[in-house]
């Protein structure tokens, strides 16, 4: 089958933030966790379970439904080079800049309405919220940020990738890693 995680990490991750915000807002940091590949297909899926209630503006992860289909043109394109290529376009201008002076902040809390458009790509913010048992799936080319905690109780969810294993080597090499950083077992693959 070919969405497996061939690395070490085999188990879920726990997502557990404390109250930390007084004010809630938009963070900056906005990140996808893999590269674009030059072939246009998805590394994989993330997960994210809810193991306790996490309503809105209780740290729930943001993403930007639709992101996926961004910068999809026939190369490999590191992560750290979205902000890049994406901060010059309209609906990205705001959300990519950390601005935390207090006159700001009901302005990038109000980003959470956002909705858009790059070319004919669609966008929205959307917090993931729910309750226990709710399960949120994640394209891992999504751009997304973890976010504030404005409520009484701690967000706890867990998170597990879903990595297509046939395409480590791509995602490897659109990383720049070499290939000896590369599982035996994915090597053989390509």
């Amino acid at each position: 089958h070919p969405y497996e995680r061939p690395g070490p990490n085999r188990r879920p991750q726990v997502l557990f933030t404390l109250p930390n915000a007084q004010t809630w807002t938009v963070p900056s940091g906005w990140h996808s966790d893999r590269p674009r590949l030059a072939s246009g297909q998805s590394a994989g899926v993330q997960l994210f379970a809810f193991l306790d209630v996490v309503e809105a503006r209780g740290g729930g992860t943001l993403a930007i439904a639709g992101s996926h289909h961004l910068l999809n043109e026939g190369r490999a394109i590191r992560p750290s080079q979205f902000g890049r290529l994406l901060r010059p376009k309209p609906f990205f201008a705001d959300l990519m800049v950390a601005d935390t002076a207090a006159d700001s902040l009901q302005r990038r809390a109000d980003l959470l309405q956002r909705t858009g458009a790059v070319g004919n790509v669609q966008l929205q913010i959307v917090e993931m919220t729910g309750a226990p048992g709710d399960v949120w799936l994640m394209d891992l080319r999504v751009l997304h940020v973890g976010s504030p905690n404005a409520a009484d109780r701690p967000r706890m969810m867990l998170t597990f990738r879903y990595e297509r294993s046939d395409l480590l080597p791509e995602v490897a090499s659109a990383f720049g890693w070499r290939r000896a950083a590369i599982p035996n077992s994915a090597r053989n693959l390509a």
